[in-house]
């Protein structure tokens, strides 16, 4: 499973700066310490996002290609 953002802006503004599979292994790592906050890079300082400002996406939709 991956988590990406549920925002659009988000994404935009926090993509440029770390890709979705990094995010989404900080957010499950911060599940498994039972955080609810995940903090992130965005080029101008840190930013504190919520578990809740991500969806969990199927392994099957993050991939473009079938094999």
């Amino acid at each position: 499973m991956m988590w990406i953002l549920k925002s659009k802006a988000r994404q935009n503004k926090i993509y440029r700066f770390i890709a979705p599979v990094d995010l989404s292994e900080e957010v499950d790592k911060a599940k498994a310490k039972g955080d609810t906050d995940v903090f992130v890079f965005t080029g101008f300082g840190l930013t504190v996002l919520d578990i809740s400002d991500f969806k969990e996406v199927p392994d099957k939709e993050k991939n473009d290609v079938e094999d």
